[in-house]
């Protein structure tokens, strides 16, 4: 069957394969069933995933990237982050010429701020149908650095975010801590965007029930803990916050406001 050839090529790869009733999930170890190895971190930089399902999203990877830019170059020693950001964008069966724009569409911004890198990593395989999720795994198995982060191509975080949620983790024994993005809607008309108002006259609302933006230390977190799964009620970010809570601490009380913005 494909999942079977496919399970068979991950393995020469040197993946383990760990197969459930929701999904299928892909580590580095083949020694071991465990996802992502917390004991490899070589440095205390922050590792940001971003998946991209289509090459469409580049427009908004680019805003992306600007503002993770952004956060080694903080007005603020409060704000600016001292370990290096490592961006690495996932891509859903990229071809060549997709790639390659991808790269030139993030390469200017990496003039930026030389404490941002940024890596492509490309799935080509057809299977599985469902990438979201093998995805971010990928990417988990692939961190280095003591924190790691997961965000959307269309997150635009405000200056110092990432450092506050170090700060955060730093001031106490959590494994994980998160805060809030505002919802901003935006119509798109062409190259311009536009903000849709809110019709209550507030501004366009929280995302309080869902973890906007989330930072974990992956040396306070087991090895077995850190792996994205999926729970229809409540997200993926959310799913692993809890099932993290479940081995280790996690604080929620990162200040009152928000941290950035989500299209």
């Amino acid at each position: 069957s494909a999942p079977a050839e496919f399970c068979r090529r991950a393995r020469t790869q040197g993946f383990a394969v760990l197969q459930c009733p929701r999904a299928l999930y892909l580590t580095s170890d083949a020694s071991d069933a465990a996802p992502a190895q917390a004991s490899r971190v070589t440095h205390e930089g922050i590792d940001v995933i971003i998946c991209l399902d289509d090459v469409g999203d580049v427009p908004q990877l680019g805003r992306c990237m600007f503002a993770l830019a952004g956060q080694t170059l903080a007005a603020s020693e409060q704000q600016r982050l001292d370990g290096a950001v490592t961006v690495r964008i996932m891509l859903n069966r990229f071809s060549r010429a997709e790639i390659e724009e991808t790269r030139a569409a993030v390469q200017p911004l990496r003039a930026l701020a030389r404490s941002v890198t940024c890596e492509l990593h490309n799935w080509e395989y057809p299977e599985p149908y469902q990438l979201r999720l093998p995805l971010l795994n990928w990417g988990l198995g692939l961190a280095v650095g003591r924190y790691v982060t997961s965000i959307e191509p269309g997150d635009m975080l405000f200056p110092g975010a990432l450092a506050r949620l170090v700060s955060q983790l730093c001031a106490t024994s959590a494994a994980v801590t998160h805060g809030r993005l505002i919802a901003q809607p935006v119509l798109m008309w062409g190259d311009v965007a536009l903000q849709l108002p809110a019709q209550d006259g507030r501004d366009n609302g929280l995302l309080s029930e869902q973890p906007g933006l989330f930072l974990i230390d992956r040396t306070r977190v087991p090895a077995r803990a850190l792996v994205f799964h999926v729970d229809p009620a409540l997200g993926e970010a959310a799913d692993l916050i809890r099932r993290i809570g479940q081995v280790a601490s996690v604080d929620s009380q990162c200040g009152a406001g928000p941290l950035g913005m989500r299209e």
